[in-house]
């Protein structure tokens, strides 16, 4: 029994044993398996790696050859174009020195021309800045003109032309030194006067009234043709008052008798003083009716009366005419022209003209201005600067100057 014990005992521990023995073997084989698999695996991965370094050193070295290519060509290029600009160098200082001859022999040929250019601008500003003074008679034009003259010489900066400098310096001093006649204001009195002619009245009746250019009250043709009609309030309270004194005389003294003397003295100062009272106001009736008709006015000519509307109208384009000629003779600069026109229109202003008019006033106050102002002002000559451009001229220009 002890035996069938003990050996049921062994069995089990050889069981056990084997058992674990296998145990072991199967997970000696799975651990060897996994460590095959990761090697594997590692060995594949390393495998793959491998192949993408290799596949970039060779793209890497395919582009470092075409770089190396490029830098190649890239010098070679900038060695042919450091050749290019040595050619153009090379030429550039050729073409200088052939620019630099070509100069030297234009300057040794034309050795004057500059100066001769330069004095021909000069004369000819000096010869414009003349004919401004003698032909129309404008200082400022004349003083520009030399000024732009003085300017072209500042500019020039050569000897040759100081003489000429001084001497428009000293025409400039004259001409500055000269009053100017304001042309622009006597066109506007002329003007004026133009339109001041045109309004004043005239003597001679028109068929608007006696006086044209005023405005005057007319009568209509029904009061011109009966002035007795209104009178007739007035003849009607005349002829009730001498009826009327001797109720007041009577009243005066009631216990005297109607013929004594003292009576008939009051009653016939009383009748005196109402016939003076009629009188004065038949006189303002008629004054008041007829003022407007009938005129006096003192007339130096008496054809100036008599004158028609047509005659009138051809007075007034008369006198614009001598204005027109007498702007004429200012722009012309001719001094007797202008006082004749300015007479004539003065003494055709005083003899039909209404002398009392405002209008008629204002006309002769300026007629009287413009005849007063002068037109001509005696002008300076430039006979310094021309002198001096016609020496530079006689002097030439070939002596070499310094500094040229």
């Amino acid at each position: 029994m002890l035996e069938a014990t003990s050996s049921v005992t062994i069995d089990e521990v050889v069981t056990t044993r084997r058992f674990s023995w296998v145990a072991t073997v199967l997970i000696l084989v799975v651990i060897l398996a996994a460590a095959g698999s990761a090697l594997w695996w590692q060995q594949q991965r390393i495998d793959k790696t491998s192949r993408i370094v290799a596949t970039r050193m060779q793209q890497i070295e395919t582009q470092s050859i075409q770089a190396d290519q490029r830098a190649r060509e890239a010098m070679a290029l900038a060695q042919s174009q450091t050749e290019k600009l040595n050619q153009i160098d090379a030429q550039v200082k050729v073409a200088r020195s052939d620019f630099a001859t070509i100069e030297q022999s234009w300057r040794a040929f034309n050795h004057g021309v500059d100066d001769t250019l330069r004095a021909n601008e000069v004369e000819r500003l000096v010869l414009l800045a003349n004919q401004q003074l003698s032909l129309t008679g404008q200082v400022a034009g004349s003083i520009a003109a030399l000024e732009a003259a003085q300017q072209a010489i500042v500019r020039f900066d050569s000897p040759r032309f100081a003489e000429v400098g001084r001497a428009i310096q000293s025409d400039l001093s004259r001409l500055r030194a000269t009053p100017d006649v304001d042309i622009t204001a006597l066109f506007n009195k002329l003007d004026r006067l133009a339109e001041l002619l045109s309004q004043a009245p005239l003597l001679a009746p028109t068929s608007h009234g006696f006086s044209q250019g005023k405005s005057q009250p007319t009568k209509s043709a029904e009061s011109e043709g009966s002035p007795s009609a209104p009178s007739a309030p007035a003849s009607a309270a005349q002829s009730v008052e001498p009826n009327e004194a001797p109720a007041k005389a009577t009243t005066i003294a009631p216990n005297v008798s109607f013929w004594s003397l003292e009576t008939l003295n009051h009653w016939w100062q009383q009748a005196g003083d109402q016939a003076q009272q009629m009188a004065d106001q038949a006189s303002s009736v008629v004054s008041k009716e007829f003022g407007d008709i009938v005129r006096i006015r003192r007339a130096v000519d008496a054809q100036s009366l008599l004158m028609s509307e047509e005659q009138s109208i051809a007075l007034r384009s008369h006198l614009r005419g001598l204005v027109l000629s007498a702007k004429l003779a200012m722009m012309m600069r001719q001094t007797s022209l202008w006082q004749t026109e300015m007479a004539q229109i003065s003494s055709l202003v005083n003899s039909r003209f209404d002398l009392v008019a405002p209008q008629t006033k204002k006309v002769l106050e300026l007629v009287a201005q413009l005849k007063a102002a002068p037109i001509v002002v005696q002008l300076p000559s430039l006979s310094d600067s021309l002198n001096a451009v016609a020496s530079l001229r006689a002097k030439g220009f070939n002596s070499q100057q310094p500094g040229n």
